[in-house]
């Protein structure tokens, strides 16, 4: 019998699931999945047995978004508020700028302490993941929800860094056990389902490659940002110059008009 709550018990099962130590991933997907098929879940329990064991710095974010969910919040809202300060002045970029950079690497330490023993490579793929959340929402929202699973490499915008991908959502992981199921499928049907696995590939392929020029876009866009910033400053204190270089000009004019005054005076009593 199918559980009409399977859905909502895979999600659930699967934020348990990235909860979890990488050293219990192994056994809790077991134990979860099993408790799925108990409960008649079948296809749920396939669908969490087929999840994989993230990366060791994704595995670090996964847990501090559950365990210092406060951290990840004020990253994340650095970052927004660093986007807003472009749009105000090169001081209010400055300040938020540094808000931003604290508030990273309070979460990379706090990524790095959920390590046993955090390499250099860890703690690099972590602060470039970061800094991917800062110029992609789609990053950002992965990190948010905790359910990173590796490190991917491919243009973001940002270099070459890697990025995190996310676990699937219960209804496209559904979509897709449904898919492999073992069944005594006729040759059509095997066909009809490769066909559709590969027009699902090519479709995930083109919406990366949106996603990564749009990441792209929105770098291009902080930087001439910041480079406007930039350029308003030097405006504002060139017009500051040219409104002294005025006032001194103008002053200059004065004193030679009343020395002319003064001189034609002194000429006139010369020849008297």
């Amino acid at each position: 019998m199918v559980n009409p709550d399977g859905g909502r018990r895979l999600e659930q099962a699967l934020d348990d699931l990235y909860g979890a130590p990488s050293s219990e991933f192994v056994a809790t997907r077991a134990t979860l999945a099993a408790a799925l098929r108990s409960d008649g879940c079948a296809a749920e329990a396939r669908t969490l047995m087929a999840a994989r064991r993230p990366t060791t710095a994704a595995g670090a974010l996964n847990r501090v978004v559950r365990e210092s969910p406060a951290v990840v919040g004020l990253f994340l809202d650095s970052i927004a508020d660093l986007r807003d300060a472009y749009s105000r002045s090169r001081e209010d970029v400055r300040a938020a700028t540094t808000e931003y950079r604290d508030a990273q690497a309070r979460l990379i330490q706090a990524a790095c302490a959920s390590i046993a023993r955090p390499s250099d490579s860890s703690r690099a793929q972590i602060a470039t993941t970061l800094h991917a959340a800062s110029l992609d929402d789609d990053v950002a929202a992965l990190l948010r929800v905790g359910r990173l699973v590796k490190e991917v490499s491919g243009p973001t915008g940002f270099g070459d860094g890697p990025v995190l991908v996310a676990v699937p959502d219960a209804a496209r992981a559904e979509r897709s056990t449904a898919k492999t199921r073992p069944a005594a499928e006729t040759a059509a049907d095997r066909k009809r389902a490769d066909r559709e696995r590969a027009a699902a590939a090519v479709e995930e392929q083109r919406q990366a490659k949106l996603r990564a020029r749009l990441a792209q876009v929105r770098a291009e866009l902080a930087t001439a940002g910041r480079a406007l910033a930039d350029t308003r400053e030097r405006v504002q204190s060139l017009e500051t110059d040219l409104f002294a270089a005025r006032r001194e000009v103008h002053e200059l004019q004065g004193r030679v008009e009343r020395s002319e005054v003064e001189a034609a005076e002194l000429e006139q009593q010369v020849r008297d």
